[in-house]
């Protein structure tokens, strides 16, 4: 009876782990337990393998799969919180890149668990998506000749210099405007996986949702389209998440937060920052410090902001084609100069540690406060210019101050 209840059975098993290992690693955190989706992959590879036989025995063997591939809810993630030793990446587009400045969930994170050492490195990009694509610029080569996949690659070497254990990820608002929800899901899955590889060993994964598109005041362009879009991106990272056993925050909202958010409609202002980190916790369920809102948390903040720009660029440097690309021979010898951050990151790793539990300000070196984000001019509507155009050409206003500060903000189509 042991020869034919567990042979056949244990056998199509390991049959189908193995090769849902292979086509989807996802599946199979750290390589060898399943979760609910890997379960249901097995199951239905046992149930294929074991309906070519046709005796008592499988017939039993196929009612035990069917409950094995019953649509069972997920079992509920444990509590979210870091451990000693962590190494916590943040990772995405230009939400996560913000945060280096706007590093009020850092400052949660850092004083939520006084007694553990956990380290913080953003590698965020701005305008990036989980294929890498804005990491281009960390190529050697010369621009306009990388070959297909640089950022791909780039961003893979970046994940190698953190090897982290947890992963904020925060990709999905330059994606939504391809509209293509099914492809970016399976980005971010092969994200993952590629995380995991760069690791070299278990990591947890936090995913965020993007912000909704504020409406901004004085008309187009008007964001309902494209809230459509984030809403329905929004909906295929909660159910990734769920499939994968990932921790989901949703910052995406049914309306506009009042008061807003963003400063242009999808870039978070330091109070959004604020209220974001504030959101993200709750939803965790992560302590808060009592005194986050002191003058002891904005100083701890600026140290925070100094280790992070140190790491920006230990972790970016300028010029890296002259440095150690196509044009090394002109300032090569300036690569040394490029690990000599690492002890400067340290000692403010230090001084974060020493600060974590928030204490008095007096009796320590006056710290510069962080500064707030910068103030645009108040807003004077003017009057329109006119122009003598050709038959059939009109001219629109699209945009003007403040939405538009900068000239190097305007560009020209082909036509």
């Amino acid at each position: 009876m042991q020869r034919f209840t567990h042979s056949p059975f244990q056998k199509a098993t390991e049959q189908a782990r193995h090769q849902a290992l292979r086509n989807n690693p996802e599946m199979f955190p750290g390589k060898t337990h399943s979760n609910v989706a890997g379960t249901k992959l097995m199951a239905q590879t046992i149930r294929a393998a074991l309906t070519k036989k046709n005796n008592m025995i499988q017939k039993v063997l196929l009612m035990l799969v069917g409950v094995l591939a019953f649509e069972a809810p997920a079992a509920p993630l444990p509590l979210f919180q870091l451990k000693d030793g962590d190494r916590v990446a943040f990772l995405g587009d230009t939400l996560i890149e913000r945060m280096q400045e706007f590093n009020h969930l850092e400052l949660r994170l850092t004083t939520a668990w006084l007694k553990r050492n956990i380290i913080f490195r953003n590698i965020g990009w701005s305008g990036d998506t989980p294929r890498g694509v804005s990491r281009a610029g960390l190529s050697l080569l010369q621009a306009g000749r990388e070959p297909d996949g640089e950022g791909w690659k780039q961003l893979q070497k970046q994940i190698e210099l953190v090897k982290p254990t947890v992963v904020f990820l925060g990709y999905g608002m330059a994606c939504s405007f391809e509209n293509q929800s099914e492809q970016f899901i399976r980005d971010m899955r092969a994200l993952k996986v590629a995380i995991r590889k760069s690791a070299g060993g278990p990591v947890r994964f936090v995913v965020l949702s993007s912000l909704r598109h504020e409406q901004l005041a004085g008309g187009p362009p008007n964001p309902a389209e494209h809230n459509r879009q984030l809403a329905a991106y929004t909906k295929a990272l909660n159910a990734m998440a769920e499939v994968d056993g990932d921790y989901f925050v949703s910052l995406f909202k049914e309306s506009d937060p009042k008061p807003r958010l963003t400063q242009n409609g999808i870039h978070a202002h330091d109070a959004g920052y604020r209220h974001i980190a504030a959101e993200i916790c709750r939803q965790l369920k992560i302590p808060a410090h009592p005194r986050l809102a002191t003058p002891q948390a904005n100083a701890l903040r600026e140290i925070i902001r100094r280790k992070n720009k140190l790491f920006f660029d230990r972790s970016r440097p300028q010029n890296m084609a002259y440095i150690f690309g196509f044009r090394k021979h002109e300032q090569g010898n300036n690569a040394v100069e490029i690990p000599k951050f690492d002890p400067l990151v340290a000692a403010k790793e230090k001084e974060i540690s020493a600060r974590r539990n928030l204490p008095p300000l007096k009796n320590q070196p006056p710290i510069k406060a962080v500064a707030g984000p910068a103030k645009l001019a108040p807003f004077t509507p003017q009057k329109l210019p006119d122009f003598d155009t050709m038959e059939g050409i009109e001219i629109n206003l699209f945009a003007e101050n403040p939405s538009l500060a900068k000239p190097i903000q305007m560009n020209f189509d082909p036509q």
